[in-house]
């Protein structure tokens, strides 16, 4: 599975969730349904047309879905734990810079950035964060101020 394909589906699966959740409790008999569009190979739900319990009113171009609220019991997910690794960097003025950082165990799964001078959370300029593979993420900040800035780079690595 790709890391988008991940990603989609670490945002999506909680989405679902919390909306399921805000239309109350569903009984097991219940079956949803939406409207979804195949654009580049991906299947997309248009999230205004999920239903419960009755047919949704398709667009042209869209095809209907239908799902059952509760699928097959899957295999337990392994149990781990998360911590956060700090990384220290230097951005020269008005330039860009890069650091790449890497989990000293576990995978990266984010990344954050502070400025950290003048002081926590200066406005010194942005952070462009890159995932570059399991446990190795990127981040370049752009120093828009006319002195060099320390700042302090994350991240969250998980077993």
């Amino acid at each position: 599975m790709n890391r988008s394909v991940k990603l989609v589906a670490r945002v999506m699966v909680p989405a679902v969730a919390l909306w399921l959740g805000s239309v109350g409790m569903a009984a097991a008999q219940d079956t949803y349904g939406a409207c979804s569009k195949n654009k580049n190979g991906v299947e997309k739900v248009r999230h205004g047309s999920i239903v419960v319990n009755q047919s949704p009113s398709c667009k042209i171009t869209e095809s209907p879905r239908s799902w059952n609220e509760e699928g097959p019991q899957g295999p337990p997910g392994v149990i781990g734990s998360c911590h956060v690794e700090e990384f220290p960097g230097t951005n020269l003025a008005n330039t860009f810079s890069v650091l790449n950082a890497s989990c000293s165990s576990g995978k990266a799964t984010s990344s954050a950035a502070i400025w950290h001078t003048p002081f926590d959370a200066a406005d010194n300029g942005p952070f462009y964060f890159f995932p570059r593979n399991d446990t190795t993420h990127t981040v370049i900040p752009w120093n828009h101020t006319a002195s060099t800035q320390d700042y302090r780079f994350f991240l969250v690595c998980c077993q």
